[in-house]
């Protein structure tokens, strides 16, 4: 449903000034904003000022107030538009509230109202598209992302900002789909605090991200920035309306009237006579505008009498018959100046876009000249060494120590001398045992017991010592204890100790592992990779693009300890060459105009500067010869402006009607308007008649 005409009134309204004042966590910008019925226009802006407390946001935004030129001198009325982060449900904090009631006072202002930034561009971007959009305000502190669709606000998260743009987006999202469900492709960034330039940069890291993996998309969305003028327009507009709103429930406050708008931010008034209190897209505004300052947080009451909204700055009268002449005579010649001699210098800033396209591209070192048909690029081998030592804590354990050791006897109970070798096995309670040397029994003996009453039999035996094969304590055996030899019968062969076993002992230890020395490995690739993405990147420019790291090969490892020597940490020196591909802007330029034509709008040109052509490192690729890289290839497009139509419709125009004429045309984002020479531009403000006293060129386009 549309928004009903609130703004009709029975006769014609007399246009008004007013600030708007345009307030984040960190900054202060002010405007100077015409109004005449539902109508509103800038008439000038100062720049953004910064702040650290509510002593210096005073002083800043008196310094935007005085930038904004002799029509604001008389003008104290404002409307503010503030971050989410300011209110809740609704209405001002508390803390917040006393830094705007101080800033009221201080500056001798007269509040009508507030608008919310976040709802304010919502429904801007509602009323300028009928599609879907996602639409993220940018602050000093936190990220909005909200669904807008049909002048509705479907869906909205706010969450605090880290130091990686894409992971907190990619959060807002993720919240955004699990409240919403499918979210739509388009993606627009705002804020009230970023330059144009910082937008960008912005715009660029979310272009790199895979928004498909996170399932939050159906395609690969679009992702554009609002130009700072174009949001300093819809808040000054969405002013506009808040301070119009207040005006017209002031004058009919004995009627009860109810509006309804669409479901985007209904405009509604209550129908008690005693409260009626207007909303402008959800900010109350006081009905007795003339008696009392709006109830949105200012405890303090602001005069009523026309106050100069610049307390440090007060005109100056001039007294005398000489300072009068004086004045008459500059007045002259000044008109003299202006008439004869003065041009205009008028410089437009066009729309622009981002363009991009997935592509598979080819780079080929071998060839002398790039194939546009066969989207090959002539390219160049580049390479680099680095060097990277990485340390780790030693995580192998093993358990060193010495083998017990000691004497026995060895028995021979059989009829024939038997040797045994070193190394034969003694075996005693599990354990294992090794002979230290060779020894050789004599075979057992039979003799006749005296009187004839039987045989005795006398083993042979000899001793010798052996060793634990293992180390630890438990080869510390006792006194007399059996031992079996080999793989023999004992009553074959067999051993007993002479004495207690001594000298075994076993601890922990911490070693080196060969998970260690992986690892060490892989950190130490990652960090050259690291190292060559960044050389890359800062060689980059120029007229010269190199890709990120390509290849890496590694030359050289050595390392402070090798697998299993005890030792509490171990580290590793490797050196690598790092490859590449290298590429011409001239050569990638014929390229990107015949892949991205098609994605250029209808009365769009491709900027004349370096696109980004973005791709990913394979180690096994033989760069000497053509290889075919899965890139995304991206670009800005601006508006083709036709100076000579535009100038055509201003002659002899006030500045501002030329201002707004430029402005209306949808290829045009910013004007600016300097009269030459600088004096006159506070005396005269008309565009000459003449033509040739009319300059305009086009800026920030660099149009191929």
């Amino acid at each position: 449903m549309q928004l009903p005409n609130i703004f009709t009134a029975s006769k014609q309204e007399q246009p008004s000034l007013m600030f708007c004042i345009v307030v984040t966590d960190t900054s202060t910008q002010a405007l100077l904003i015409k109004l005449q019925g539902p109508h509103t226009n800038i008439l000038s802006k100062s720049k953004r000022y910064h702040y650290l407390d509510a002593n210096s946001l005073v002083i800043k935004t008196d310094e935007a107030l005085q930038e904004l030129g002799p029509d604001s001198e008389k003008v104290n009325t404002v409307v503010f538009a503030l971050e989410k982060s300011w209110l809740d449900d609704g209405v001002v904090q508390p803390k917040k509230q006393q830094v705007l009631d101080s800033l009221v006072k201080d500056l001798s202002l007269k509040p009508v109202g507030f608008v919310e930034q976040i709802e304010a561009l919502s429904h801007a971007v509602a009323t300028q598209s009928s599609g879907s959009t996602i639409l993220l305000l940018l602050s000093q502190t936190a990220i909005t992302a909200t669904v807008v669709q049909h002048n509705t606000i479907f869906g909205e998260q706010n969450i605090g900002k880290s130091g990686d743009i894409v992971a907190d987006v990619t959060e807002a999202l993720a919240r955004l789909h699990k409240q919403v469900g499918t979210l739509p492709a388009k993606v627009l960034c705002v804020s009230a605090l970023l330059s144009d330039e910082e937008l960008e940069m912005v715009q660029q890291d979310l272009l790199t991200a895979d928004w498909l993996a996170g399932n939050f998309f159906l395609q690969q969305p679009s992702i554009e920035f609002m130009a700072e003028e174009q949001v300093l327009s819809f808040l000054a507009v969405q002013a506009g309306i808040a301070a119009h709103l207040a005006t017209q429930t002031a004058r009919s406050e004995p009627a009860k009237t109810a509006v309804e708008g669409d479901n985007f931010l209904p405009v509604e008034f209550a129908v008690e006579p005693e409260d009626a209190t207007a909303k402008s897209f959800g900010i109350p505004i006081p009905t007795k505008v003339e008696e009392t300052n709006p109830d949105f947080g200012f405890s303090e009451e602001a005069p009523n009498e026309d106050v100069v909204a610049k307390p440090y700055h007060k005109p100056h009268k001039f007294i005398g018959i000489g300072v009068i002449f004086g004045v008459l005579a500059l007045a002259t010649a000044a008109f003299i100046g202006m008439y004869f001699f003065s041009s205009v210098t008028i410089n437009i800033t066009p729309v622009s876009k981002t363009v991009s396209r997935e592509i598979e591209l080819g780079l080929d070192a071998s060839i002398a000249v790039s194939d546009p048909e066969a989207l090959t690029i002539k390219a160049q081998q580049y390479e680099a060494e680095f060097t990277s030592t990485q340390t780790t804590e030693a995580s192998g354990v093993a358990l060193v120590g010495e083998k017990a050791r000691g004497n026995l006897t060895i028995f021979n109970k059989t009829d024939e001398e038997k040797t045994f070798p070193i190394g034969t096995v003694f075996t005693a309670q599990e354990l294992v045992f090794t002979l230290d040397e060779e020894v050789t029994i004599p075979a057992a003996t039979v003799t006749t017991k005296t009187g004839g009453g039987g045989e005795v039999k006398d083993y042979g035996t000899k001793s010798s010592t052996v060793t634990a094969t293992a180390i630890g304590a438990e080869g510390n055996l006792a006194k007399g204890i059996e031992f079996t030899v080999e793989s023999f019968a004992s009553s074959s062969y067999s051993a007993t100790s002479d004495e207690a076993f001594t000298g075994g002992a076993s601890r922990e230890v911490r070693v080196v592992s060969a998970t260690d020395l992986e690892l060490l490995v892989s950190d130490a690739k990652k960090d050259i990779l690291q190292q060559a993405e960044k050389q890359f990147a800062e060689k980059s420019g120029s007229g010269l693009y190199l890709l990120p790291p390509q290849q890496l090969v590694v030359k050289s490892t050595s390392d402070s300890a090798k697998e299993g020597t005890e030792a509490d940490s171990a580290s590793i020196t490797l050196v690598a060459t790092v490859k590449t591909l290298s590429y011409k802007t001239e050569d990638l330029l014929p390229i990107v105009t015949a892949v991205l034509q098609t994605e250029v709008p209808e009365g769009f040109v491709l900027k004349d500067r370096e696109p980004e052509v973005l791709s990913a490192p394979n180690e096994a690729r033989d760069l000497s010869q053509k290889i075919t890289l899965s890139v995304n290839i991206s670009a800005q497009v601006v508006a083709d402006v036709s100076l000579d139509d535009l100038r055509s419709k201003i002659l002899g125009d006030s500045f501002e009607a030329a201002r707004n004429t430029l402005l209306g045309n949808t290829k045009v984002q910013a004007v600016d308007i300097q009269m030459q020479p600088a004096v006159l531009n506070g005396i005269w403000k008309h565009i000459p008649k003449q033509e040739d006293r009319v300059q305009m060129q086009v800026v920030g386009s660099e149009r191929g």
